[in-house]
This record gives C-alpha cells, structure tokens and sequence, in this order.
C-alpha cells in the first residue's frame, strides 16, 4: 500500500482520536459540575438543619411560658381564686422574689393573710415574678432559686394561676437553708402534685424555663433593683422604715388602701 493511501486512513484516525478525547473531556467537565453542585447542596443541607438543630435546642433551653407577661410576671387575680370577678380596678402589686431567699419567706408569711384576703375580694392583682436574685450571688455554687422558679412556672402552666399560688405558699413554708443545694425533683415533683399539678415531672427536671428566668432576673437589675423581695404598688417601689429593713404588714396594706382609693 502507498505511503497516499495511507495519509487518508491516519487522518481520518487522528480526527476520530480527537473527537474522542473532546468528548472525554466534556465528560470530565460534567462530572465535576455535578460533583461540586452535590458538594454545594450537601452543604446547605448540613448547614440548615445546623441552624434548625440550634434553633431547636435555644427553644427547648429557653422557652417563654405561655401565661408570662411581658414583664416576666405570673398573675394571680380574684377569678383565679374564687372563679369570680367583681370588675373593679384593682391596685397592680408586683412582688420580685426569690424563692431561696429568707427575707422574701419573712415578707410573705407576714402578709399572706393580706394578700389573700385582698386578691378574693377584687382589691389587688398580684403579679409574682420569680428571680435566680440569691444563686447569682452564690457564684454558681446552688440553682435552688432557679430550679424552684422554674417549677413554679411548670405548675402555672400545667395547672394555672391558683396551682401556683398554692405551690407559691409551699415553697416558702419548706423554704431550705440559703446556699444550700434546695429540693430534689422529686420532692418538686411531690410539691406539684399536691396542688393538682400532676405530669410536670419531665419540666422539672428539664428545667425548660431556667433561661427565662435568668433574664426576668436580669431585666430586674438593669432597672436598679439591688435586692429582694422588691414590692411595687401601682408601679411605686414599697420600702422599710430604714436601710435594709423590709416594709410592716401594716405600711404594705396601708399603700394599697391609698392606692385603692385614688
């Protein structure tokens, strides 16, 4: 065969080659768009469920109770009580309180009778709003003040305003030593039930509301509070006869008198 025979064949060879390597090369080209678009939406998906995963454990850490107000307060009113209303305006009360604290136990024994009598009859509304005030000042050391805060909203949210007026009187009745470690979950847990708030075991001890509280607990100093219990009648701070001393039964009924009749 002569050598112009054969320049058609390796010509045509060449060109077949070429074309082959064009298309293996598109191939590549393709492989590794698709490779990185995979990549990409691998990422995205790994990133947002990264974003759920943490919105879901910030929700699970820091839920706000449905029945709080704004001010990170739990009210208890005359229809909680007696489940009637008498449509009178009553004064606003506001006690910031801690449940490890003593001072809060000796202001609340020595007005319960007051306070009670005031709520049934439409005079007052009581806004409670539970602080972590003392385990602050512990250094970590305890979370009585807020594992026992956050049981009283567990049963406010179970039970109501009346379950956790009751549990309220129960906590300070059996008040332990300041510092020390507080109640176990269970005895939480036996607490709850006694006043009808059954299956809150699992918000005991979960503690769902701790993060809600250490901002209710923050928001209190911010506005100057330095101590509990921290009384307000119709918004007006109530203060003992001298530094350090807590306001008298009788100076706590008499500013609600006043306020009740202006």
């Amino acid at each position: 065969m002569s050598s112009k025979n054969q320049r058609p064949d390796r010509r045509a060879r060449a060109e077949q080659m070429r074309k082959e390597r064009e298309r293996a090369a598109k191939r590549r080209r393709n492989g590794i768009t698709i490779g990185i678009v995979v990549v990409v939406v691998a990422l995205i998906a790994v990133a947002g469920f990264g974003i759920y995963q943490a919105t879901e454990d910030d929700a699970e850490a820091g839920s706000t109770p449905s029945g709080a107000t704004s001010d990170g307060g739990f009210v208890v009113d005359q229809k909680a009580l007696t489940g009637e209303s008498s449509g009178d305006a009553p004064v606003d009360v506001v006690l910031y309180e801690d449940f490890q604290c003593p001072g809060c136990k000796a202001f609340e024994t020595s007005t319960r009778s007051i306070v009670d009598q005031y709520i049934k009859d439409g005079t007052i509304n009581v806004e409670y709003r539970p602080l972590n005030f003392i385990d602050g000042n512990m250094g970590g050391q305890t979370e009585y003040s807020l594992k026992s805060a956050n049981a009283a909203i567990c049963v406010y949210e179970e039970a109501g305003a009346k379950a956790f007026y009751e549990l309220h009187t129960q906590l300070f009745d059996n008040q332990m030593e300041e510092g020390g470690p507080g109640f176990t979950d269970q005895q939480y847990e036996d607490f709850a039930g006694e006043v009808g708030a059954d299956g809150v075991g699992s918000c005991i001890s979960d503690m769902p509301y701790g993060d809600f509280v250490k901002d209710t607990t923050k928001a209190f100093l911010k506005e100057g509070y330095s101590s509990t219990p921290t009384i307000l009648v119709d918004g007006e701070a109530l203060k003992g006869e001298s530094e350090g001393t807590l306001p008298t039964p009788d100076a706590f009924k008499a500013a609600i008198d006043k306020a009740a009749q202006s």
